[in-house]
């Protein structure tokens, strides 16, 4: 589903016993976040979950009043470095369930200062060599990771491993130079179906500006929908 502005506006919210809001945007299949500068900053949580996004940070006005967002089962391959600018008081990220495949795709959350619960659990990155204590070092904010409190001897072990932001050791380096994405954007080439091609053909009827067309255009033509 395309997100318009009649969508978004539709889109239930509620407030909860601390007072918190959340909108939730949850199983729209919405493949990118669009015409959002109508949403009002008055929300502390969006809940993006179950949907097609494929980045997170993106496509979003600032918001200051956001500390929690829920991605999870989405298609999610990287944070945007938009992320930090648009949500500037984010503590709370959930990407549970995403296709992050490597540190490279992380690396934008070394931004995030106000950062203190990740969860990345069921992302192939999570299965990666010393992938705690490089998250807890590229996050030093973080307190909790995947559920799991961030120990002392957890931000030591980084500090030995990863160096300091200022003087990274070669390690460091390596892992936030290696990228997976392209194979993985190949394989999502590969898999775009005849009815995601077909529902991209009618959001190309209805565009109204040059960078939507394009966009379609480019999906279309690569048979990848970024």
């Amino acid at each position: 589903m395309r997100l318009t502005t009649h969508v978004l506006s539709s889109c239930p919210s509620y407030v909860n016993t601390l007072g918190d809001r959340t909108l939730s945007l949850r199983s729209l299949d919405i493949p990118l976040l669009e015409q959002t500068d109508s949403l009002a900053d008055i929300y502390t949580t969006l809940d993006l979950s179950h949907n097609d996004l494929r980045s997170i940070g993106s496509g979003l006005p600032v918001l200051l009043k956001v500390r929690s967002v829920l991605a999870a089962s989405n298609r999610i391959a990287s944070v945007s470095p938009q992320l930090s600018t648009t949500l500037p008081a984010l503590k709370t990220l959930s990407l549970i369930k995403n296709a992050i495949s490597d540190f490279q795709s992380l690396k934008e959350l070394k931004k995030c200062g106000r950062l203190k619960n990740l969860y990345l659990i069921d992302n192939p990155v999570s299965q990666k060599d010393h992938y705690r204590e490089f998250v807890v070092w590229l996050c030093p904010s973080l307190e909790v990771l995947d559920f799991e409190k961030v120990s002392k001897k957890e931000r030591e072990r980084s500090t030995e491993l990863f160096g300091s932001k200022d003087e990274p050791t070669a390690l460091a380096q390596q892992l936030l130079s290696i990228s997976e994405r392209s194979e993985t954007s190949q394989t999502e080439k590969i898999q775009l179906t005849d009815e995601e091609k077909a529902k991209l053909k009618e959001q190309l009827k209805k565009a109204t500006s040059l960078v939507e067309i394009d966009r379609i255009e480019t999906a279309l033509r690569t048979g990848f929908l970024p």
